[in-house]
């Protein structure tokens, strides 16, 4: 087994990836989503958050990006832009192992992109996007 020493900085980061997740699931919730499973993993990869809404089942990945005074419009990119094929092949991958494992074979699914953008290390906003894989 190896185990790896997280630098205080990738700590920062996996806590503000902690906290941004539980702001989408937040958010979620309060869209009238119901939070399915989060941080699921299979040997195809991880979905952050897996929710249902209208019998379809969203498969959400969640990212975060810290904002500077310049950048509150995202002039240097966007976070749902990191989210190459790869990836979103790995999400339905997962997705499918979820709806087999949990008796939703003939639910439709999604895939949704929550940006929670950090601004001053309080205030947030949100950007969600529908991706097509």
């Amino acid at each position: 087994m190896t185990v790896k020493l997280l630098s205080y900085r990738d700590f920062q980061n996996k806590s503000i990836g902690k906290k941004s997740e539980g702001v989408a699931c937040k958010w979620l919730l309060g869209k009238g989503f119901k939070i399915q499973a989060k941080n699921y993993r299979t040997r195809f990869g991880e979905v952050d958050i897996i929710a249902l809404k209208n019998q379809v089942l969203y498969l959400v990945e969640v990212k975060t990006k810290r904002l500077s005074e310049a950048d509150k419009c995202g002039e240097f990119g966007l976070g749902v832009q990191s989210v190459n094929k790869k990836k979103l092949m790995k999400i339905v991958k997962c997705g499918e192992n979820f709806s087999l494992e949990n008796g939703l074979r003939d639910t439709d699914m999604c895939i949704l992109v929550i940006e929670v953008n950090w601004y001053n290390q309080s205030r947030n906003f949100i950007r969600m996007v529908i991706v097509e894989p």
